[in-house]
């Protein structure tokens, strides 16, 4: 048996620092209390026991930490306020949770920025490479730097600039092919109509009617310098009164057999046809379905806006009728025919969507149609 002094261990426990309030407790070998540093109640010393671990005094609640030293055996029991540790750790999750709040916004503005760094290069190209798509073949990427992006992007400038090159050769060769094909229709029309109108001359000649024969040459010459001027494209105000001037030549060689019945919607008055479009139409009317009859002739011209086709989209259409002698439908007249084959060939190189339908019965006239949508 030994009797020891608590004050060595009054001065060993004074010199444990901790953060938070504690108590310390010394027990023996026989579960006594040797020392405390503080009162501890009997409530307290049976929780120890027990080793429950959290034990609730009558005013705070304590988390033990005990040890039991190797050569005593004696226990060493350290009570430790639950309330300021809690508040400790309220506060270390707080400032856990602070910085990775920050760290996510560091990590998420870094990644913003590395992102746009590297995308944005590739959205300008994607943005070019679009508008290259709808036709824009003058657009062109920015290279910025000598990364692999700039090579990458001159490569795709290269591309552009060789295959708009190539679009203009293609083109142009294409533009000079087709407007070759369009003056030979136009030019091949223009020999058909003088022969007639000319052949109409002799016959006033022979009847001796020379006044007419002179207005009628006068009306030919203003025929002649329509048909004869540059220009490739006229408004439906111009082609209808070259009609009509081709009408009262022929009105003047058939008298009375003949009329014409001329109509287009002010509106039309400006929309651009391919010049002499119409005149073999007409010419054939009169030529094959008006002049062999044995009865007068009516031809009427009319051009208005309609809804057509099951879009119900607005087309020109130009109307040539005549209650002359008709003929049997065939798929070889049109062919034998060179004014009408020139008219169909035109129509398809002028407008595209464009339709020609040609109705007729015998003795019960010809009705042409010509449908002509609106661009």
């Amino acid at each position: 048996m030994a009797d020891a002094d608590t004050l060595v261990l009054k001065r060993i426990a004074s010199e444990i620092q901790l953060n938070v309030s504690s108590i310390i407790a010394v027990f023996g070998t026989n579960k006594e209390l040797l020392y405390s540093s503080q009162p501890v109640s009997t409530h307290v010393i049976e929780a120890i026991a027990r080793k429950e671990p959290i034990i609730q005094d009558t005013k705070e609640a304590y988390t033990p930490v005990i040890k039991i030293t190797e050569l005593a055996q004696w226990k060493v029991v350290i009570l430790l306020s639950r309330g300021e540790i809690e508040a400790q750790l309220r506060w270390l999750y707080v400032a856990g949770a602070l910085f990775a709040i920050g760290g996510l916004a560091v990590t998420l503005l870094i990644f913003s920025i590395l992102s746009r760094w590297i995308m944005t290069p590739f959205q300008h190209m994607i943005k070019a490479m679009r508008n290259v798509q709808e036709g824009d073949l003058h657009t062109r990427f920015i290279i910025e730097g000598e990364d692999e992006i700039a090579h990458l992007g001159n490569a795709f400038n290269t591309m552009i600039i060789r295959l708009n090159e190539m679009i203009d050769r293609e083109y142009v060769a294409t533009l000079n092919q087709r407007n070759a094909e369009y003056r030979a229709l136009q030019s091949q029309i223009q020999p058909h109509f003088l022969y007639n109108t000319l052949n109409g001359f002799i016959g006033l000649n022979r009847l001796g009617e020379r006044k007419a024969l002179e207005k009628a040459i006068i009306a030919l010459s203003g025929l002649l310098r329509y048909v004869l001027s540059n220009e490739e494209w006229v408004t439906i105000k111009d082609e209808f009164l070259f009609l009509q001037r081709y009408c009262d030549l022929q009105a003047l060689r058939f008298q009375e057999k003949m009329t014409f019945v001329l109509h287009y919607e002010d509106v039309l008055a400006d929309f651009k046809i391919p010049k002499v479009l119409l005149q073999p139409l007409v010419e054939n009317a009169v030529i094959h379905g008006m002049e062999p009859a044995d009865h007068p002739c009516q031809l009427c011209i009319s051009a208005t806006m309609v809804k057509a086709g099951e879009d119900e989209r607005s087309v020109l259409r130009i109307l040539i009728e005549d209650d002359g002698l008709g003929f049997a439908m065939s798929p070889r007249d049109s062919g034998r025919n060179v004014g009408l084959a020139n008219v169909h060939e035109r129509l398809k190189m002028a407008y595209e969507g464009a339709l020609l339908v040609i109705s007729s019965e015998v003795d019960n006239g010809t009705r042409v149609v010509i449908d002509i949508p609106q661009q």
